[in-house]
């Protein structure tokens, strides 16, 4: 006979009910230099950033992320099927010189807004060569002053962009400024679609996704798509996308022009510009043409592409036979128009017609242009960002013109899931230049002084009178009107309590439970515990971020029959200060006693 004593020692696991989260672990995906194509790479610090992706729009949101949330994140390199673009150069030279420059063989990897600045005067290839700076940000930030290399091609290192420096018999003087703008290489539909289909493939567990790049309703439907197919397979799941930016560039466009050109002498091509948005006209550059015949365009824009024409303002160029005259529109205020006075606009001449307006979109015009596009589009798991800021990336040390997608990704990531992104407690957000260097402020559209775009269901940023910085709007869902998911915050809370009621619920599966005779419905005694089970587990992951969980397993069920068990779980959700109503005023005077 055994002796007394303890017999057996047993171990228990699983009654805290801990889980594994994924809470705040998001998927980029954007455009990159380097990297392979749909394939996900976890990423832990910038320099395995620059290592795997070298460069680009998604390199940029990983530094974003990494620097308002230092925690990995899983990114993915997409197919850029739509080539980059370079616009025509405003060249501003200094008297005497003839320095000339081109993009010749650039292919863009993303959008820059490119200032090249001649520091020492020279002629390429003749020493001393001449030196230059450049800046890919619109001059928040310059490069280390360069020499013109001896065969005058220069490539700027990780951006696609090839300068060619040329000259005639006096070469560049300094202070020669050439200006112009890119637009990266980008996704299509198809690029869009093949690295969703690769993220749902993997089998590693994540939030949300933040696509990097500009997303009409069309592309922000598709994404919509790939969520729901998520839905379908339990994953809970979300997305950040990003809308266009406004048109940074305003046109003026000919109608085709039919060569040869015959000039008598002395017409005039006069352009007036306005920086008011049309109310007044402060400057006016013309171009007298000398007797002659103009051959073809290529001529026509030789012929006006001077500084004593353009004045360093504007660029001109062609599209097949349409002339192109183009300036910063800086948000539609900058207006140019083709004055009355110009008698070089004739039949048989420059095909502008008389008081002819370029065609620069204003802030208002670029919000309209959103709101239409969206306005039938809507979904419970797409957050679409609308508005851009020049925003810090450590891996350029530059501020380049972004979306706010990545500022919202970001707070999004760092925040509780219950937490309003507008929360202002919160603080200001970061790594936004609060001011350009001609003054004007880094962010380009707040919604608290052009209102229309939160109200459009659009996540923006905005100013709050009394306190320094930018401050996001709402983070709001396209959800349609009526939904319970118009905030973020309501969307990520419900999708982590079906992660884990799915979890919960999913032990049950095959249990055996005790019937009533009368109906086969579940005994209530099983369907207490099932409750209090589920309860527990959901709960006790989630108090941080609702009221309360409320657990019903259906009582009226034929379970006996029907083999299944309906459980209901009810979220009480926290509740939000959006509006405020201040009351005060001076306390009244108590009236003494006689």
């Amino acid at each position: 006979m055994a002796l007394p004593g303890i017999t057996s020692f047993t171990e228990v696991d699983g009654a805290i009910g801990f889980t594994t989260s994924n809470i705040g672990l998001h998927v980029k995906l954007g455009t990159s230099t380097n990297g392979v194509a749909n394939q996900i790479v976890s990423i832990s610090n910038l320099n395995d950033a620059k290592t795997t992706f070298g460069s680009g729009e998604l390199v940029d949101a990983i530094a974003v992320s990494l620097d308002i949330n230092p925690s990995p994140v899983y990114a993915i390199r997409m197919n850029a099927s739509v080539v980059g673009s370079v616009t025509d150069i405003i060249v501003d030279l200094q008297s005497g010189s003839d320095g000339a420059l081109a993009t010749t063989g650039s292919t863009p990897l993303d959008t820059y807004q490119v200032i090249v600045q001649i520091v020492r005067a020279g002629k390429v290839g003749v020493n001393p060569y001449p030196t230059f700076v450049y800046s890919m940000d619109n001059g928040n930030t310059f490069s280390p002053e360069t020499s013109v290399p001896g065969g005058g091609t220069f490539v700027i290192p990780q951006t696609g962009v090839t300068l060619v420096f040329s000259n005639g018999a006096t070469g560049f003087k300094t202070g020669d400024q050439f200006t112009f703008y890119t637009t990266g290489a980008t996704w299509n539909n198809t690029d869009l679609s093949n690295a969703l289909t690769a993220l749902l493939a993997d089998s590693r567990q994540w939030e949300f996704v933040h696509v990097v790049g500009p997303c009409s309703a069309a592309l922000a439907g598709t994404v919509d798509t790939f969520m729901n197919t998520a839905l379908t397979n339990k994953r809970f799941v979300f997305s950040i996308v990003e809308a266009r930016d406004l048109n940074l560039l305003a046109k003026l466009v000919t109608a085709g022009n039919v060569f040869p050109m015959m000039f008598a002498g002395g017409e005039q091509l006069i352009i007036d510009i306005s920086y008011d948005a049309g109310n007044t006209y402060t400057e006016q550059h013309s171009f007298t043409f000398p007797m002659g015949n103009i051959a073809n365009i290529a001529a026509l824009v030789a012929a006006l592409k001077v500084t004593t024409f353009t004045g360093g303002v504007f660029s001109v160029g062609n599209t097949g036979n349409e002339l192109v005259l183009s300036i910063p529109s800086n948000a539609g205020k900058t207006v140019m128009k083709v004055n009355a006075g110009s008698t070089a606009v004739a039949a048989g001449l420059i095909r502008y017609t008389l008081g002819q307006l370029s065609d620069g979109e204003t802030e208002a015009a670029w919000e309209t242009s959103l709101i239409n596009d969206f306005v039938n589009f809507s979904s419970i798991r797409v957050n679409v960002c609308a508005g851009a800021a020049a925003i810090f990336s450590q891996a350029t040390s530059r501020y380049n013109r972004r979306n706010i997608g990545s500022l919202v990704a970001a707070r999004t990531a760092l925040i509780p899931i219950s937490e309003d992104l507008g929360n202002v407690q919160r603080g200001s957000l970061p790594d936004i230049l609060l001011r350009l260097p001609d003054g004007q402020p880094g962010v380009f559209h707040d919604e608290y002084t052009s209102p229309s775009l939160d109200a459009a269901r659009f996540t923006t940023i905005r100013t709050i009178p009394g306190i320094q910085g930018y401050y996001i709007t709402n983070g709001r869902m396209f959800a349609p009107n009526g939904s319970d998911f118009t905030y973020q915050q309501y969307r990520r809370v419900m999708n982590r309590a079906e992660t884990l009621l799915n979890a919960a619920a999913t032990r049950f599966i095959n249990t055996t439970v005790r019937t009533n005779s009368v109906g086969g419905t579940i005994y209530e005694v099983d369907a207490r515990k099932i409750e209090k089970n589920i309860y527990a587990y959901m709960f006790g992951n989630m108090r941080q971020d609702v009221s309360n969980i409320n657990v019903v397993v259906d009582r009226n069920n034929n379970v006996y029959s029907t083999l299944q068990i309906n459980i209901t779980a009810n979220i009480q959700p926290f509740g939000y200060a959006k509006f405020i109503t201040l009351t005060i005023g001076f306390a009244p005077v108590a009236v003494l006693g006689v």
